[in-house]
């Protein structure tokens, strides 16, 4: 059995959390805006990106992204955008979302795995029956 689990190069795979996340910061964000698509979202704070090309807009589509919980932004953005919309970061740097990592669930599991097999070795060396003296 392996006690350590080597480290993967990369970055960390995205997991159900991280986009479920992402998607409730992206509506946090947008109800306190009163922007309720990701076009506008984008068309506000990132104006500046928007590219006109034969007579279309082209944009970058990361509120897209950031709306159906595919990408996930980055801390520098979580804050730009709560500079500009107090709280928001909040709710995508909340505690809650610790208590849903798969690591720190599997942690608890073996914890809690752990905590069983002392009580199986404590009853085991402290049974009354091993504790009473013995009759001569």
């Amino acid at each position: 059995m392996k006690l350590v689990q080597p480290v993967k190069a990369g970055r960390p795979k995205r997991t159900v959390i991280d986009k479920l996340r992402t998607m409730i910061w992206f509506n946090a964000v947008s109800i306190r805006t009163g922007n309720l698509t990701a076009y506008s979202l984008e068309r506000r704070f990132d104006g500046d990106k928007f590219t006109k090309v034969d007579g279309r807009w082209i944009r970058p589509r990361k509120w897209d992204a950031w709306k159906n919980g595919t990408r996930t932004p980055g801390q520098n953005v979580i804050e730009y955008i709560d500079s500009q919309i107090a709280e928001t970061a909040w709710w995508f740097n909340h505690p809650i979302w610790e208590a849903f990592d798969e690591d720190a669930i599997k942690t608890t599991r073996r914890v809690e795995d752990l905590l069983l097999q002392l009580k199986t070795i404590k009853v085991a060396l402290f049974d009354e029956a091993l504790l009473s003296p013995r009759k001569i």
